[in-house]
């Protein structure tokens, strides 16, 4: 954004300096101008996509935190949506569960069990 700006501001010195013409000047600045709209439409999808993400990732973390109390305190038709959710594709193999989480909840899955953290120490040490 800030090259095109600058490209803009040059041209316009070209043409104060009589340097290129009228037509030219026009051209170049229609060019510029349609340059940084496309930009500043870019920016404006990545930005609205962002945002989605943020807060995707809050809700997740928030089912996330919930989800024991939340598994607890349901009907049996909501423990059966909340683990398809969580487990699309259950399977009895012999007498054992199998089941592979969706994504992004089988990163939880991966993390170390840590029930007593930094016991006796400030964390911010």
């Amino acid at each position: 954004y800030q090259t095109i700006q600058t490209r803009i501001t040059r041209a316009r010195d070209l043409f104060l300096d009589a340097q290129i013409s009228k037509e030219e000047y026009d051209e170049i600045i229609t060019g510029l101008q349609a340059e940084r709209h496309n930009v500043e439409v870019r920016l404006q999808r990545l930005t609205e996509a962002d945002d989605g993400f943020n807060k995707s990732l809050s809700t997740i973390f928030a089912l996330a935190s919930k989800a024991h109390d939340l598994f607890k305190s349901s009907e049996l038709e909501e423990k059966r949506r909340i683990i398809t959710i969580l487990f699309p594709n259950l399977e009895m193999n012999a007498e054992k569960l199998v089941f592979k989480p969706r994504k992004p909840f089988d990163v939880f899955l991966n993390l170390p069990h840590r029930p007593n953290w930094l016991l006796g120490q400030d964390s911010n040490l």
